[in-house]
């Protein structure tokens, strides 16, 4: 776990290299992804088989001591373990993890704060922005925050057990309420359980993805990051609420989802409201509306999202021939302001489109080359290239020695058509 941290403390420049790595796994992998996207394009057909594996990704990061935690709780719920042997049962679970979970059930106002980029969790009395937040509190507390439609899913399930279970029938209005906050009281020590593993589930996804090469998960982050996986979930959501009997539990499922969905991809900045709106207009009333709801307590992300892309992303026509003309430049043109230079002929020869940016370039020349460059000189110099025709009769040596570079080189390259 402390070697984890560790390895993941500069954690945005990790994300960078994070999303190159896997724009260049699928440059080498594209039937391996194709096939990704062919069996999540056949759930609509009722084709589980992908979502089954995904999962079984996700089951197998769980620690292990959290697993033996909820098959503990599970028996205690169906009778086969004595609460008097609780501290012998739970001691798989460790210390640290009971001590945030008790706090967060025992105490009023305590939320579970996680940090996401580095697994770390901890427990405080406010929320902690960055953080993701997990409130918690006595079962009266839980169920009153419950939204309403909740609230009534899980009486009208409970009600229904109770008629066909022996002696239920007789409880009170106040006992049956206990049963109620009871139940999601123990879904929620079982989501405090997980929140308190998420450093733990990291590591080991985390190993799962670098040391074990694990495909499924390198098609999911692709998939979510770079192809809006999330607004295509969303509509394959809409698609099963078009094709079947939807009844209760299951339309408060997918609204579930939509939610994650919204509000992951937006806080990821994988998608926009924009792109959420045009989605929800394609959608039945139902995701519509949800999805309407939460654009309007939420506020988008600001700035400009940094553009990762390889170098193979970036060429137009023969990729091979392009790469092999590139790397021949770099071991003729070795100073890092020269890579201005070859992005005027790239985008001169038409093997580059003319919107791409300057750093957008230099991030998959990096990742060609495996090696640094500097990038302030070259980025300014590429935005004052861009004003130049190349036909004035400027006498500075370096304009002198930009031209010469350039006219030799768009020769090469427009022999790579």
């Amino acid at each position: 776990m402390f070697d984890f941290i560790e390895r993941i403390k500069d954690f945005n420049l990790r994300k960078e290299h994070t999303d190159m790595l896997i724009r260049a796994w699928k440059t080498e992998n594209k039937k391996v992804y194709s096939d990704f996207v062919r069996r999540i394009e056949a759930v609509k057909k009722g084709d589980m088989s992908i979502i089954t594996e995904m999962m079984d990704v996700a089951k197998n990061c769980v620690p292990e001591e959290v697993r033996v935690f909820h098959n503990w709780l599970g028996d205690v719920l169906n009778g086969k373990v004595k609460m008097a042997d609780i501290t012998q049962s739970i001691q798989g679970l460790s210390i640290e993890h009971i001590h945030m979970i008790a706090k967060c059930l025992v105490y009023k106002e305590q939320w579970m704060a996680i940090d996401m980029k580095t697994g770390e969790v901890k427990v405080t009395s406010k929320k902690v922005n960055g953080y993701l937040m997990v409130r918690s509190g006595t079962p009266i507390e839980i169920w009153n925050r419950m939204p309403v439609d909740k609230r009534v899913y899980i009486v009208s399930q409970t009600e229904a057990l109770m008629k066909n279970s022996k002696g239920c029938w007789m409880f009170s209005n106040l006992e049956r309420k206990m049963i109620y906050q009871a139940i999601t009281f123990f879904a929620r020590l079982i989501f405090l359980t997980y929140a308190s593993a998420t450093g733990h589930f990291l590591a080991n996804l985390y190993d799962l993805v670098i040391e074990r090469k694990d495909n499924i998960p390198y098609c999911m982050y692709y998939y979510v990051v770079f192809d809006h996986g999330l607004t295509k979930m969303a509509m394959l959501l809409n698609q099963f609420l078009l094709s079947e009997n939807i009844d209760q539990g299951s339309m408060l499922m997918v609204k579930d989802c939509i939610n994650a969905l919204v509000l992951h991809s937006l806080d990821m900045g994988t998608e926009t409201k924009a792109s959420w709106e045009k989605t929800a207009d394609e959608c039945r009333a139902d995701i519509w509306k949800e999805v309407a709801f939460l654009l309007r307590s939420m506020k988008g992300r600001r700035g400009n999202k940094k553009q990762v892309m390889t170098i193979d992303d970036l060429i137009v026509g023969n990729k091979a021939e392009v790469k092999q003309c590139i790397m021949e430049f770099l071991e003729t043109n070795t100073e890092d302001i020269c890579l201005a230079y070859l992005l005027v002929v790239l985008v001169k020869t038409e093997h580059i489109k003319s919107s791409v940016k300057y750093m957008t370039f230099h991030r998959a020349i990096e990742q060609l080359t495996q090696r640094h460059y500097g990038y302030d000189v070259p980025q300014k110099r590429y935005g004052e290239m861009k004003e130049f025709n190349f036909k004035c009769s400027m006498q500075s040596a370096s304009y002198k020695k930009a031209k010469k570079i350039i006219d030799r080189w768009t020769i090469c390259f427009e022999e790579c058509k």
